[in-house]
């Protein structure tokens, strides 16, 4: 869920269809931290781009994507499974 990058190039026909323009360019990662977690979002010529990333400790994510005026939240959680593995609801 932190792959800001690949938004371009995997999903160029919906989420990522405004980042085609600046393919050739890096993506800063801002990160700004909370009593709980953190805050994820991505900014191309020092710009901060929709969307981010919510993570909270121990193990919930939500993604929120901006999407032709409306907006998704991918709420994601990892629960232990055994010593290897997670799984992710």
């Amino acid at each position: 869920m932190l792959d800001w990058p690949h938004l371009a190039f995997v999903h160029r026909r919906s989420i990522g269809k405004d980042l085609a323009p600046f393919t050739e360019e890096s993506m800063d990662t801002l990160l700004e931290a909370h009593d709980s977690g953190w805050r994820v979002r991505a900014a191309l010529r020092g710009a901060s781009r929709p969307g981010m990333l919510d993570f909270s400790r121990p193990n919930q994510m939500n993604l929120h994507i901006p999407m032709r005026g409306r907006h998704l939240t991918l709420a994601v959680v990892c629960v232990p499974f055994d010593s290897r593995r997670t799984l992710c609801c």
